[in-house]
């Protein structure tokens, strides 16, 4: 098991809270423009971006029990900032409940049109990572990838890797419009991934380069993994850096 990237995109213009769509996932129902998970997750950090985003919300039957918590920080960017600001839940989970419309409410504070975005992290179960030397191989990419919907990349590797198994740690997605990017793993579920960066030198929040989420997937080298990138326009150059531990 792994954890699972989703996202909420659309253009809005309105300086009062709105309901932000859910992008289509292959993995997650979307109902009345909203995920519906069918079990619990837990929700394990969350980004929240618009070029005059003012505060996001998460919304569903159960938060409103309580209160609607808010995702602090946030960035105000239509792309994630290098070093980006995020809300960190990994320490102590948030639950999302499962057959519950979970909603993302947007609030900007210019009343133009602009495009809203919240990247999730879902999790169900935690792999460990097993102990041995940590590999980070790079990859390219020159697929024209549509705007605000996922995009498979045509990825050259750098390198052949040895016959064996692997266990990814890791994943970087370089391109001057990705806002988020994750892996289709043969044999699973789950497409855990990153947010994006816009420039070579950038770099993610700190708890991307830890092992909080545990293993992301394995994979042989006959069968790499597939990358998906949602950029805020057309990108035609992505640069990807995949990090794993060889398991046998």
């Amino acid at each position: 098991m792994s954890h699972h990237i989703c996202v909420y995109s659309a253009s809005v213009a309105q300086n009062a809270f709105v309901d932000v769509a859910a992008i289509n996932d292959q993995v997650l129902a979307v109902v009345n423009g909203h995920f519906l998970p069918q079990e619990d997750w837990q929700l394990m950090w969350a980004a929240a971006m618009s070029a005059t985003i003012a505060r996001q919300r998460i919304v569903s039957p159960s938060n409103r029990q309580v209160t609607l918590p808010f995702i602090r920080p946030i960035i105000a960017a239509v792309v994630p900032t290098a070093n980006p600001n995020v809300c960190w839940f990994g320490d102590n989970p948030f639950l999302v409940k499962g057959l519950e419309e979970l909603a993302i409410e947007h609030f900007q504070s210019g009343a133009g049109a602009e495009v809203a975005t919240s990247v999730l992290c879902l999790q169900r179960t935690f792999d460990p990572i097993p102990r041995g030397q940590e590999y980070t191989m790079r990859g390219t990419g020159t697929t024209t990838a549509a705007a605000n919907g996922w995009t498979t990349v045509t990825v050259t590797w750098a390198d052949n890797l040895p016959a064996g198994e692997y266990m990814i740690t890791g994943l970087e997605a370089i391109g001057t419009t990705i806002k988020a990017a994750r892996l289709i793993i043969e044999n699973q579920i789950e497409r855990p991934g990153c947010l994006g960066e816009a420039a070579v030198g950038s770099r993610l929040f700190w708890e991307s380069y830890r092992t909080t989420l545990g293993g992301w997937g394995r994979f042989r080298p006959t069968r790499m993994p597939i990358v998906e990138v949602l950029c805020n326009a057309a990108d035609t150059a992505q640069e990807i850096y995949l990090s794993f531990v060889r398991v046998r």
